[in-house]
């Protein structure tokens, strides 16, 4: 078995080191029902004129703010409470990189990105902000957990991307992911509805725009 494995290190570093790997930093903002970011690197290994394995690593912040509907009571007074969760996934993408145009001089590319990605949330939180007769109340807790905003760590999907590189250094692009997990808690009410039409309110659905350079 460590025969095996020496034999396939030494195969892909052989692979690596004669295929003009490349290395990209990348970063952006992405929409996750809020406005986030991702930030990381891809590394491309040619395995043709046309193709590549595009494996990368990111960091992600995913913002979901919830506003819930207001509770009203017999006297007359009125709870408002906003939830409001931040948290840091690191998302490992492998994709297929498929060259689908590139300019007579070499200095403007188009590539597709489609591929699956693995994600593990490391930590996070949650902070409810509750209006009760103008008096506010503020609370925080591990976003994580049974009864928590996140019931799940672990996300999985498919990803795809679309990406134009000038100068074989600039990147511009978008990024798009869809979970296969229910990793959010949809709560009850009005969410909860939505969520039972719209499954994305439940799993990681996001939209990115992808700047970067490639060294």
């Amino acid at each position: 078995m460590k025969r095996i494995v020496f034999t396939a290190i030494m195969a892909i570093a052989s692979l690596a080191a004669n295929a003009q790997v490349k290395v990209s930093a990348i970063v952006g903002p992405e929409v996750n029902l809020s406005l986030g970011i991702r930030a990381g690197a891809d590394i491309d290994i040619p395995i043709s004129d046309q193709l590549s394995i595009v494996p990368g690593a990111y960091w992600q912040l995913r913002h979901r703010p919830t506003e819930e509907e207001a509770e009203h009571f017999l006297d007359g007074s009125v709870k408002d409470s906003e939830i409001d969760t931040q948290a840091h996934f690191i998302t490992i993408p492998v994709r297929l990189g498929i060259k689908v145009y590139e300019s007579e001089n070499g200095k403007v590319k188009y590539n597709v990105l489609p591929g699956l990605y693995a994600a593990y949330g490391i930590g996070g939180t949650t902070q409810t902000t509750t209006t009760e007769q103008g008096i506010k109340t503020e609370t925080s807790c591990d976003a994580f957990g049974k009864g928590k905003r996140y019931v799940s760590r672990l996300d999985y999907g498919m990803t795809i991307g679309a990406e134009a590189i000038f100068n074989d250094h600039y990147i511009v692009g978008l990024n798009a992911e869809c979970g296969f997990k229910r990793i959010y808690d949809p709560q009850a009410g009005l969410i909860g509805a939505i969520a039972s039409i719209f499954p994305g309110v439940s799993t990681n659905l996001s939209l990115g725009i992808t700047l970067g350079y490639q060294f």
